[in-house]
């Protein structure tokens, strides 16, 4: 099924001249898919070659080979998705922070040379991946399945991934990648930088974690292996369900049925899988669970392990939350200007915002503010912050970045009820 979906991607690119859609040019928009198109094919020699392989065949000798190959080929995944996201205006680092001010205040043309500083990284990284793991070749030389899944990982996959990194257009400018419903998504719905950062954040938490199974996997040796790269798995799949929802959101599609569907079905396509039971929710269940199953008992090795496993368990539940936050900034109202006494941006339903419904609901909302661990957030404030900033394509959030080696645990701090948080930070009244 990976295989098919995939291929199908990729031929898109060659006979689909219309399916992109955007402030994006159509040629840039193609050559965003084939960017697209390299993560892709690094997913699939780690889900079904490099993981397998971490499966059924860690020894002491190939463990620190298969370890650094998944090591290398995430490195090049991370710095890739970290491209994408330039190119299509996201700010790539941690909100409230020196990084962050620093890509926000460049000119878009230091932006897009930034992305291509990404990608030059990626084929960097992607080569050492393909050469540490084709030193594995020398071992198991009678192992036909062992010898076939690392030649589909470097000779079909990876080079597959590189391949379409080295046909991006660099002469490309992108120069406005927003597209013309901006900073709104659909009509007056949707926060669309707000949304485009949290879906990048989400796929960035989950890379976060799989650097620390990695780790978890170098630092102790274990009795067995069977089922220890399924985290892998689970969190491949979620980073690619983020991805594609941020690729599809700025317009650029790559099927015909997209590009009929129109804007405002995709946006609702993109809201299905970021909350559909049996879509991106389902992965980050699936990524908890293997962990459960596998990993916390192995935390039992010792420190090298379990520290590690604590940290990513942490990064797993960082990057559920920030797809949901995403999921949110789809439907809220940004302008309310373009609305009559909207419920959703601070109304009451009565005739005028004024009185003691209004003062109530307001205070209500002071009272409640949602709080990540860090001390008071209001959200109102950061709204008008965002306000300020969104004409440059720049996104305020609220999420803070704790050293990957060590988050304290009030990044899991959720302490309300997430729909009604949700809710809240839209300022929705209460009902009466």
């Amino acid at each position: 099924m990976k295989f098919a979906f995939v291929v199908a991607f990729v031929t898109a690119l060659l006979w689909v001249p219309l399916a992109v859609s955007a402030e994006l040019t159509p040629d840039e928009g193609r050559s965003l898919l084939q960017l697209r198109a390299a993560t892709l094919n690094l997913s699939t020699g780690l889900m079904d070659y490099v993981a397998l392989l971490m499966n059924t065949a860690t020894t002491d000798q190939t463990r620190p080979i298969f370890g650094a190959a998944m090591q290398n080929a995430l490195l090049a995944s991370r710095e890739a998705n970290m491209a994408i996201g330039l190119l299509l205006n996201v700010i790539t680092e941690q909100v409230s922070t020196v990084e962050f001010a620093n890509i926000a205040a460049l000119p878009r043309s230091e932006r897009v040379a930034l992305a291509w500083w990404r990608c030059d990284r990626a084929i960097m990284y992607i080569q050492s991946a393909q050469r540490t793991l084709a030193g594995a070749k020398s071992l198991n030389q009678n192992d036909g399945a062992y010898q076939d899944a690392i030649r589909r990982a470097t000779d079909i996959w990876f080079l597959n991934a590189l391949t379409a990194l080295l046909s991006v257009d660099r002469a490309l400018a992108y120069t406005n990648p927003n597209p013309s419903s901006f900073p709104q998504i659909v009509g007056p719905h949707g926060d669309f930088a707000t949304a485009e950062w949290m879906l990048w954040r989400s796929q960035h938490y989950a890379h976060d974690a799989m650097d620390d199974m990695v780790a978890a996997y170098l630092g102790t040796k274990l009795n067995s292996y069977a089922g220890s790269a399924d985290i892998f798995r689970r969190l491949l799949m979620g980073s690619d369900i983020d991805v594609d929802a941020m690729v599809l959101l700025a317009g650029v599609t790559w099927t015909d049925q997209q590009v009929q569907q129109g804007v405002f079905f995709r946006t609702v396509d993109v809201l299905r899988v970021l909350t559909d039971e049996e879509q991106l929710p389902k992965r980050w269940m699936e990524a908890v669970g293997t962990m459960r199953d596998f990993w916390l008992p192995a935390m039992s090795a010792g420190p090298a392990v379990a520290d590690r496993v604590r940290t990513a368990l942490v990064r797993v539940v960082d990057a559920w939350k920030h797809a949901d936050g995403a999921a949110w900034r789809l439907m809220i109202f940004l302008d309310c200007s373009k609305l009559k006494n909207p419920q959703g941006c601070g109304g009451t339903g009565a005739a005028t915002g004024t009185g003691s419904a209004a003062t109530t609901a307001n205070t209500r909302n002071t009272r409640n503010h949602h709080n990540d661990g860090e001390g008071r957030d209001d959200r109102n404030s950061r709204e008008n912050r965002g306000r300020s900033s969104r004409s440059n394509g720049n996104v305020q959030g609220h999420a803070r970045e704790r050293n990957r080696n060590g988050p304290s645990g009030s990044e899991l701090t959720w302490p309300e009820d997430h729909h009604f948080a949700a809710r809240k930070a839209c300022r929705l009244p209460a009902a009466a």
